[in-house]
């Protein structure tokens, strides 16, 4: 199946593409660079092989004449750019990229009972309070949130019950973590798709 860009969202200085993660089947690797190429020969699984494929896709929607790097953490970064922040996120039929001027984290999950069933493993007891942990949405999200918050933050050991916390103010949610006995600060953006969550942050971690 053709590459097909079913998300194309801008919100203030994020720009977020998602698209579905469809079987390989062009054998057409033009669109990659040779060290791409070369990466994607490397993976033996036909589902690393698509995620990548699709990785390559929107990073070039995204951008030109840019390559993804790892850090030795295995976070994304652009190889040629010191302005520009990435993200990456993949679950099951979609993947996707977010960027912006500032560290952001996207995260897509699938919205099932397995995180009403690990709540009491990532959610404090303020959490547990305040949000319907019977809702497989609701924990869902939550869950979603605190990987954004991970992925920002870029500190390995984060524990997610203990140094991200999650509250809402009416329909808005935001996310503290602590960082070296520091808390920090955002709001995020969350919304559902086809039965997933799809979860990013607006905004820098600011210190409290």
């Amino acid at each position: 199946m053709p590459f097909c860009l079913i998300e194309d969202i801008n919100f203030n200085e994020v720009r977020i593409a998602i698209i579905q993660n469809n079987p390989v089947s062009d054998s057409d690797l033009s669109f990659m660079t040779e060290a791409e190429k070369t990466r994607f020969e490397n993976f033996s699984s036909e589902k690393r092989k698509r995620e990548f494929m699709g990785i390559i896709r929107l990073k070039n929607h995204l951008f030109t004449d840019e390559e993804i790097s790892y850090t030795e953490n295995g976070a994304p970064y652009l190889a040629n750019s010191k302005k520009e922040f990435i993200s990456i996120s993949h679950s099951y039929i979609y993947i996707g990229i977010a960027a912006a001027p500032f560290n952001i984290g996207l995260d897509i999950e699938l919205i099932s009972g397995k995180a009403v069933k690990l709540s009491p493993k990532f959610m404090n007891t303020q959490e547990m309070l305040s949000f319907d942990i019977s809702s497989p949405e609701e924990t869902t999200r939550i869950w979603t949130i605190k990987e954004v918050i991970y992925k920002t933050a870029g500190c390995p050991g984060l524990d997610f019950k203990e140094d991200i916390h999650v509250t809402k103010e009416s329909d808005r949610y935001f996310a503290d973590v602590r960082i070296e006995g520091k808390w920090f600060t955002t709001e995020i953006l969350t919304f559902v798709k086809d039965n997933y969550i799809m979860s990013f942050n607006q905004k820098a971690l600011v210190q409290k």
